[in-house]
């Protein structure tokens, strides 16, 4: 994908919530790093319009006037907490995975996992999904 497509922050409440966030303009992937129940709870709504929404979402970066751009940004929430976001039985707006410990710690296989990941053949699959 490469990094001018990627947004990573462990500020969401910043960088993604924030009155001049801007992580959704012209990304393909935003991922919140150290999610908290706390601050996707207050954003709420916002949270699910972004996974929702087909007409587009408003940057407003700062000193520059607001424009909207579509929203082509799948979003991701990572947190070693228990619960990140509220999520209904019957809600199709999450998908919730929960890791083992068979590979916490292992860089050698990490190591190997990365250097296929980056692999452009290995990358394609994994955008074009649907």
């Amino acid at each position: 994908m490469g990094s001018d497509l990627y947004f990573e922050t462990n500020k969401a409440q910043q960088d993604v919530f924030g009155k001049h966030a801007e992580a959704l303009d012209c990304n393909k992937l935003v991922a919140m790093n150290e999610s908290s129940m706390k601050y996707n709870a207050e954003n709420k709504q916002i949270l699910l319009s972004l996974i929702t929404d087909t007409k587009g979402v408003l940057i407003n970066p700062k000193n520059v006037q607001p424009y909207k751009v579509r929203n082509l940004a799948g979003t991701t929430m990572m947190s070693n907490d228990e619960v990140v976001v509220y999520v209904d039985e019957d809600d199709r707006r999450f998908v919730v995975f929960e890791t083992g410990q068979k590979y916490r710690n292992d860089q050698a296989y990490f190591t190997e996992y990365e250097k296929y990941m980056l692999m452009p053949e290995n990358q394609k699959p994994s955008m074009t999904f649907s």
